[in-house]
């Protein structure tokens, strides 16, 4: 689809980036292994104040079992469709708010 992908395998990882380069677009699984996971990934962009929009995800049946959700970005439940992650990626980086999604 032409998008710049940074893949990270751990929270850790993913911190480090974040911290390192401007990313657009964070598709984090809130459960990232690492001393953090990734709603900590998730909190810290928040925090900071960062122009990094977000989609979270998780097999967790529901999004309102997690924390401050609706303040942090989408939520994608798994198994998703690979065609809804590209709609949900595109509009995200186009849009100016997308919490109207």
């Amino acid at each position: 689809m032409g998008f710049k992908v940074l893949e990270a395998s751990s929270a850790d990882d993913a911190l480090t980036l974040l911290d390192s380069m401007r990313i657009d677009l964070l598709l984090v699984d809130i459960h990232l292994p690492g001393a953090q996971d990734g709603l900590d990934v998730a909190c810290h962009v928040h925090a900071r104040g960062m122009p990094t929009r977000m989609i979270l995800t998780s097999g967790v049946s529901e999004a309102s079992a997690i924390p401050d959700l609706d303040d942090l970005g989408l939520f994608i439940r798994k198994p998703y469709l690979i065609s809804r992650v590209i709609s949900l990626v595109s509009h995200s980086l186009s849009w100016s708010d997308p919490s109207t999604l």
